[in-house]
């Protein structure tokens, strides 16, 4: 009896080192930065409701795995046999294992999306008016293409037609001229 006491005992004070504790918040003006000109758009609690639940469903696993232990605590009190008892206390000892590998990670990582997910979520927003931005420029450069395009049409198109409005008026002073006049009138004639 005072044997499986001592192994409760043992197992809650391991539970108990695994409270569900959040971890501490750190703020940009404990750290030495100034991100109140960053962050004034963003909401800083937005992520809170997610790494709240996170937290809230592992000490919901730590609970449900203390009732485990706790049953297993009792089962190797009965009459066992002792390959069922080593087979339970195994299993148990590996989920226990994985939970407080598991613990570690899981309060690191709220707390980084705490520390860093305004920032994200800030960076986002700018990252979507950039992707605004660009394609605004986009279409208003396929806007100035197309108008290029159609000056250069334009443009060939008012080349061939210059080239006979120069042949038709070269033929109207031609018919203008009289035989004897002489040739620096023409000259003048076909320069204006």
């Amino acid at each position: 009896m005072k044997k499986s006491s001592a192994k409760k005992g043992k197992s809650d004070k391991k539970i108990k080192e695994l409270q569900c504790t959040e971890p501490e918040e750190s703020h940009p003006e404990e750290r030495g930065e100034e991100h109140s000109e960053e962050l004034k758009n963003v909401d800083p609690t937005m992520f809170d409701g997610l790494c709240d639940r996170m937290l809230s469903a592992l000490c919901l696993l730590q609970t449900s795995v203390s009732e485990v232990l706790d049953v297993k605590d009792e089962l190797i009190l009965q009459n066992v046999p002792s390959c069922v008892q080593a087979q339970l206390s195994l299993s148990t000892s590996r989920l226990f294992r994985s939970l407080t590998d598991l613990y570690v990670p899981t309060t690191e990582l709220a707390r980084l999306v705490r520390i860093f997910g305004p920032q994200w979520e800030q960076k986002r927003q700018i990252l979507e008016q950039l992707q605004g931005e660009h394609e605004r420029l986009h279409r208003l450069l396929a806007l100035a293409l197309q108008r290029i395009q159609h000056l250069e049409s334009q443009l060939h198109k008012d080349a061939r037609s210059q080239q006979y409005r120069n042949w038709e008026k070269l033929f109207i002073r031609l018919m203008r001229m009289e035989p004897h006049e002489p040739s620096d009138k023409i000259q003048k004639d076909l320069e204006g």
